[in-house]
């Protein structure tokens, strides 16, 4: 008896290719088709911005000043001194790197403010849709490199750069808030993390590289499914001339 595996072979897939090339090409343009319509007319545009924030931590060198017996002032700086720099440097490192908690998408005091200011932006627009913290905080992606803090942000909006802007105005905000008594509540960070690149809107593809991939991803899913009609056929032709020749 022969079974599925006796006949379906490459031979005879490629000849149900042959043979049925115009519905296999119709099945891959048709879902192209689908993905570009969908991108179209289903998925929004999504834009993105990007700015950097620098920290500067100033050296603090510690000079001993000795007065000799004739009179005379010397100047010495300790050993340590002369790694105050490299001090400064990692320390500034230090609170970049601690800095990007306050970014956390579950801190909804910063993004809370920025929303506020972001919506009296757009206060005398009716098209403008209010903004959720939790939809804030999960579109905003930071990190930090060396001194240097990059955060961005992605939105279906056109403007994220005034959204960007008015969250890193409230964190920076937060960071050099004072107590009661004028100290400063985050010490470590208070004064010392500045903008160093403004907010501004990143290079995208656009609607035209949505389309084109949602395109190529529904037209791989046509070619898959062309191929499981390609095997259907082939069983099918085959199990025929089986029973014809039995």
């Amino acid at each position: 008896m022969t079974s599925e595996s006796d006949i379906l072979t490459l031979s005879n897939l490629f000849e149900t290719v042959k043979k049925s090339i115009l519905l296999v090409l119709a099945i891959i343009v048709a879902f192209a088709a689908v993905g570009a319509l969908y991108s179209f007319f289903f998925i929004k545009r999504e834009y993105s911005a990007s700015a950097s924030l620098i920290v500067t931590v100033k050296p603090e060198p510690t000079v001993k000043t000795i007065v000799s017996s004739d009179g005379k002032t010397y100047t010495i700086t300790d050993d340590s001194v002369l790694n105050a720099e490299n001090s400064a440097a990692s320390y500034a490192c230090w609170i970049a790197g601690n800095s990007l908690a306050f970014f956390n998408r579950d801190n909804k005091v910063i993004y809370s403010e920025a929303i506020k200011k972001y919506e009296e932006l757009h206060k005398n627009d009716a098209k403008h849709t209010p903004i959720k913290v939790d939809f804030v905080g999960k579109s905003v992606s930071v990190s930090s490199q060396s001194s240097q803090i990059f955060v961005s942000y992605s939105s279906t909006a056109s403007d994220p750069d005034k959204m960007l802007k008015c969250i890193i105005e409230s964190f920076l905000a937060k960071i050099n808030e004072e107590d009661e008594t004028g100290e400063s509540v985050f010490k470590p960070f208070s004064g010392r993390i500045t903008v160093l690149s403004e907010p501004c809107l990143d290079e995208t593809n656009g609607r035209f590289g949505s389309i084109v991939k949602y395109t190529l991803v529904f037209a791989v899913l046509g070619f898959v499914v062309a191929f499981c009609v390609v095997v259907v056929k082939t069983l099918k032709n085959a199990k025929k001339k089986r029973e014809k020749n039995d």
